[in-house]
């Protein structure tokens, strides 16, 4: 699967304009700095950059994000005392997202605050980290410790993007158009 197919599957909510952003891994052969770097062209006139967090010899781990509502949620004060937790100093995207991929560095310690880089709900974030990931009332797009009505209509309204913007991929409508509708 090309990158393109694999960005559309993968980050269809965030192309859509209704997530934060998508975490996506990708192995070596898809993941060629030429590649991404194509990728990036095509989606910066949607507002849609991303950042490889981890790299390895087999694999790469790619934030795809948009830069509006990541600077949003990076300038909210409980987004701020959160991350600050975290060791975060920097609430630039380029300084929070340079700290996350440090924090991506150390295999024993998956950086959990990642959730909120995604734009999981707050509670549901603070509810994984506080319970260590066991007893959520429900599991879909991430693990849910809060309010399950509202996260499955969230679920649902990424399941429909993902379905829409790659039956519109696979009808050949460009990467740089499905990412526009957001």
């Amino acid at each position: 699967m090309p990158i393109e197919e694999k960005v559309v599957y993968y980050a269809a909510p965030t192309l859509a304009g209704c997530k934060v952003a998508n975490l996506i891994n990708l192995t070596k052969t898809i993941c060629c700095q030429e590649d991404l770097d194509e990728c990036r062209r095509r989606l910066c006139g949607a507002g849609i950059d991303l950042k490889i967090l981890r790299e390895n010899a087999s694999s790469c781990l790619l934030y795809i994000y948009r830069r509006s509502a990541l600077e949003e949620l990076l300038h909210t004060k409980q987004s701020r005392q959160f991350l600050s937790s975290y060791g975060y100093q920097d609430f630039t995207i380029p300084g929070a997202l340079d700290q996350l991929a440090d924090h991506f560095k150390n295999p024993a310690l998956f950086p959990h605050e990642v959730g909120l880089f995604l734009g999981y709900p707050f509670n549901d974030v603070v509810g994984y980290i506080t319970h260590q990931g066991k007893n959520a009332k429900l599991i879909g797009y991430w693990k849910v410790y809060d309010n399950e009505e509202a996260a499955k209509e969230t679920f649902c309204l990424y399941n429909h993007c993902r379905k829409e913007l790659c039956a519109r991929f696979h009808q050949g409508e460009a990467l740089a158009d499905l990412s526009a509708l957001g």
